[in-house]
This record gives C-alpha cells, sequence and structure tokens, in this order.
C-alpha cells in the first residue's frame, strides 16, 4: 500500500519570548507595531480596524518570565472556532514572522520538550532544524471567550 503525500502546508515561524511558534500562513491577516502592553496580564485588548480584539501574551498566559524587547510586534489571526464574538485574535512577537514550507519530511516531534509544556501550546516540533512551538489555538481562542463572558456578567 501507498503511502499518502500530503501537500507542503506553507506556514509561518512567528518568534515570540517562548521561542518560535509555527502556524499556517493562511490564518495570518496582518503583523502591526503595538505600543507597549501590560505583560503580567495574559489578554489586553487592541483596537483594530475599528474592532476590540484580544492581544495575547503567551508568556503570560503560560505563566513563563519573559522579557519582550519595546519594540513590540503582534500578528493578527483569523479565529478557528466559528463564533461571532471572537473573529480574530493578536498574538505579541518579537519580531517579523517568516514563511517557510511544512512538509513530512522537514517536521519533527521534538519529544524532549514535549514533557512539560504549557496547556496553550499544542506541541514541540522542529521544521527542518527550527525549534517550534504549534499553539493550541482553539484552546487559547476557549479561554478568551470565557474571559468574555465573565466580564459580560
Amino acid at each position: 500500500m501507498k503511502k499518502a503525500c500530503y501537500p507542503p502546508v506553507k506556514s509561518l515561524v512567528v518568534p515570540v519570548g517562548l521561542g518560535n511558534l509555527i502556524i499556517p500562513e493562511n490564518l495570518m491577516v496582518e503583523m502591526i507595531h503595538i505600543e507597549e502592553q501590560d505583560e503580567s496580564s495574559p489578554v489586553n485588548w487592541l483596537d483594530w480596524q475599528g474592532k476590540n480584539i484580544p492581544l495575547i501574551s503567551l508568556e503570560a498566559l503560560c505563566v513563563v518570565d519573559s522579557q519582550i524587547e519595546s519594540n513590540k510586534h503582534c500578528i493578527i489571526l483569523n479565529t478557528l472556532l466559528d463564533n461571532d464574538e471572537l473573529a480574530f485574535i493578536a498574538i505579541q512577537s518579537k519580531g517579523s514572522p517568516h514563511t517557510v514550507e511544512v512538509t513530512e519530511a522537514t517536521l519533527r516531534d521534538d519529544h524532549k520538550k514535549n514533557e512539560q509544556r504549557c496547556p496553550y501550546i499544542a506541541s514541540h516540533v522542529r521544521v527542518g532544524s527550527i525549534p517550534c512551538m504549534i499553539p493550541d489555538l482553539p484552546a487559547i481562542e476557549t479561554v478568551i471567550l470565557e474571559m468574555v463572558r465573565l466580564q459580560k456578567q
């Protein structure tokens, strides 16, 4: 039986305080420069194109003490969950993402780093020689939606 051959997935390697995130390129809407944010809060709010969207600090969400340079950026992402309350999220980054093509041959599990991890990181992997983290976007979106619902009460 022939092994299934999957097409390459165009992806972005996004530098964050915890390392590098790897996300499918089609989720990114825009990258923008942002003002100083409260680093201790996992979620701040960002006015983007007339919408108030959550700005996520993965370091704070994962309770990791990490300094992000003052020249901050964020990437705006489409959300995965089908929910009108949350069409976009923003994730703080340390700089500009770069593109990679992820294939079965270039993607490897990083077993050592998967033992103790943040619940909002689905997996630690390597894309070629680049160590990356796959964010658990549905889990991040779910916790944000829960925070929004609690604030409305």
